[in-house]
């Protein structure tokens, strides 16, 4: 199916962009977990989560952040919210095969699904029609929430962005080759 229609490159161009912009927003809240809990461990806590269990960690720790007021709360749950609503768009966008549709200007996504076992459940697979406009929508959102996200960060956060963090051992690696580069042969 992938070689007998393929899809415009535009509309591969949008979705790399909807994939791009979604992990920047990822990215974004592992740091605004970084913030909340006061720490740059949160990278290590929070790494390899997808962002719905970012957005949870974001909304369970926000609770007890006594720095925030309640509009700042209301703010995060209101992007984490945003982010929300934009998911299954984003999942189907970056996961499916795309093809090219009848009409110009149309796609259509084929999404592979887990099979429900009750008789009135899915079946193997979701088809949508997208545009490329629809698909630049979803990107624009993305990058929407992630302004956001950095204004919110950078306005009540001192300690933003934290620092990258390394494992002991590239670190001593580093070091050691620093040190050496000070030290005089």
């Amino acid at each position: 199916m992938a070689t007998t229609n393929p899809p415009t490159k535009t509309m591969l161009a949008a979705i790399g962009r909807v994939a791009g912009e979604s992990a920047i927003v990822d990215d974004l809240l592992r740091e605004l977990y970084c913030c909340l809990i006061g720490s740059p461990f949160g990278r290590v806590i929070a790494s390899g989560d997808d962002s719905s269990a970012l957005g949870r960690s974001c909304l369970k720790v926000l609770r007890y952040n006594y720095s925030l007021t309640d509009d700042h709360v209301k703010e995060i749950v209101s992007i984490t919210k945003r982010l929300d609503k934009l998911r299954s768009s984003r999942n189907l966008l970056v996961h499916a095969v795309w093809k090219r549709g009848t009409k110009p200007g149309e796609h259509v996504a084929v999404l592979s699904r887990r099979v429900s076992e009750k008789a009135s459940g899915m079946g193997t697979h979701q088809v949508a029609v997208w545009t490329h406009a629809e698909a630049e929508a979803v990107a624009d959102e993305y990058a929407s929430c992630a302004d956001l996200l950095e204004a919110f960060m950078e306005q009540n956060f001192h300690e933003y962005p934290h620092p990258d963090l390394y494992q002991r051992k590239v670190w001593a690696g580093f070091t050691a080759a620093i040190e050496g580069l000070a030290t005089p042969s």
